[in-house]
């Protein structure tokens, strides 16, 4: 789990073992966000973040960027092509395509 609302947006990495949460402490993470979408990808055995929106001065600045965690630290992903800045978008992984 990445990031959320509450008293403002979160930057925090969260792993889920089955039974406990653990706060993670990777080198590189993601500017705070809320409204993202996460989905695991098995073909790349990677967790893909995209969008949400992150609090700036003005209010929201909705995002269109991809984030990529392998367990141990967030790489920022550089797509040739990405869908446009997105709040609360959905996504889903196609076992069936490996995508």
């Amino acid at each position: 789990m990445f990031g959320g609302a509450g008293n403002g947006a979160a930057a925090d990495t969260w792993i889920w073992d089955g039974e406990n949460w653990t706060q993670k402490s990777p080198a590189t993470v993601p500017i705070a966000r809320y409204g993202h979408t996460m989905a695991y990808d098995a073909a790349h055995g990677q967790v893909v973040m995209f969008g949400g929106g992150a609090a700036n001065g003005a209010g929201v600045a909705y995002l269109n960027d991809t984030w990529l965690w392998d367990g141990t630290d967030w790489t920022q992903g550089n797509p040739a092509n990405r869908p446009t800045r997105a709040f609360v978008p959905a996504m889903a992984y196609d076992a069936v395509h490996s995508q």
